[in-house]
């Protein structure tokens, strides 16, 4: 009887450890697929389902390329596996998942190898952050800068100490000095001598402030060749509006 009560009790205690790992594991916002040594699918959570549009049903069973894009599914085939079983795991890899309606969505992709305690390949456990929202962000950034770059006016970016970080090509021609040149320096090396302190003294307290500076000043070239201006200076704030 005791033995009995024993082993009901470690049944129970194992039941409610599993119930725990599967609530942990359906409440995650990440995709998570357990990956049989065959890899076919063995269990989704509920996030992957939500993120490809299938049931859990649909997928159970199935390869596991069914969801990668061909050019990807190397990983899981052939050369491309074996390396991920050797390493045990790799991490942080870009990778587009097919969706049930056929679209695709990136995703920065983890897999992990799982063994039992004699070392033998249990199954691969394959982690997927949805990066769509990033893609698209660094896409309208890929598209600003390119506008940028192909003003006719010239522009360039400072840190919060003036120094110069980014000078777009117009910048380089109007200014005479190369980008890599200006990288590193300060405005200063464009002053004519043609303002007096208090000008410049207005600009920084204006723009220390936070306000947009408006103004035309005469600069020199790296010619020494001086020419006028009309300059725009704002400010550049972080999501807390610093």
């Amino acid at each position: 009887n005791m033995l009995g009560e024993e082993i009901q009790a470690l049944t129970g205690s194992l039941q409610t450890a599993r119930d725990e790992l599967n609530n942990i594991l359906q409440s995650m916002t990440d995709s998570l697929i357990v990956v049989n040594p065959d890899t076919t699918i063995r269990t989704a959570n509920q996030a992957t389902f939500e993120l490809l549009g299938y049931s859990a049903e649909e997928l159970r069973g199935k390869p596991i390329t069914i969801i990668v894009q061909e050019e990807e599914q190397k990983l899981f085939h052939g050369t491309g596996l074996e390396v991920l079983i050797q390493k045990g795991a790799i991490r942080n890899v870009e990778l587009t998942y097919r969706a049930k309606d056929g679209s695709k969505i990136p995703l920065l992709f983890s897999g992990s190898v799982m063994r039992d305690q004699a070392g033998t390949m249990q199954g691969i456990v394959c982690v997927g952050l949805d990066i769509t929202e990033r893609k698209r962000v660094e896409h309208e950034h890929r598209k600003l800068i390119v506008a940028i770059e192909q003003l006719s006016e010239g522009i360039f970016i400072t840190d919060t100490e003036g120094i110069i970080q980014y000078a777009n090509p117009q910048f380089e021609k109007t200014s005479g000095y190369s980008r890599q040149e200006l990288l590193g320096q300060s405005p200063r090396i464009l002053k004519s001598g043609k303002q007096d302190t208090a000008f410049y003294k207005k600009l920084w307290e204006t723009i220390s402030w936070g306000d947009i500076w408006h103004g035309r000043v005469i600069n020199k070239k790296k010619t020494g060749e001086l020419y006028p201006e009309d300059l725009t200076i704002s400010p550049i704030r972080d999501g807390s509006g610093k």
